[in-house]
């Protein structure tokens, strides 16, 4: 592994999650978090702009690149579920804006 000076750039830390943008590693509470890369790429979007609120369409353009198709809900849906129940043993990172989409907050302890 890599160490820790050498992509503290590229680190994204907050309370018990760890994402390392350069080695493409996920730690919750100390373990490793498996991710598809389509998972990885939502986290780092959401990650980087804390409390920001992201659409479904916003969130299908920059994760997955293509012409929007006619209904993205069940997309985006299907990778926030598969995010969160990945990450969110302990906290709710992800939380959903009702009628708008997602957003990433950093909990409270």
């Amino acid at each position: 592994m890599i160490p820790k000076e050498i992509c503290k750039d590229y680190i994204i830390e907050y309370k018990n999650l760890i994402i390392n943008l350069r080695c493409r590693l996920v730690m919750v509470s100390g373990h490793l978090v498996t991710l598809y890369p389509k998972e990885f790429a939502m986290l780092c979007l959401l990650a980087n702009y804390p409390g920001w609120v992201f659409t479904k369409e916003q969130i299908y353009e920059e994760v997955y690149g293509d012409i929007l198709p006619i209904y993205v809900d069940n997309t985006i849906y299907c990778l926030v579920y598969s995010l969160r129940k990945k990450l969110e043993a302990n906290s709710k990172y992800i939380q959903t804006v009702r009628g708008v989409g997602y957003k990433f907050v950093i909990p409270e302890e």
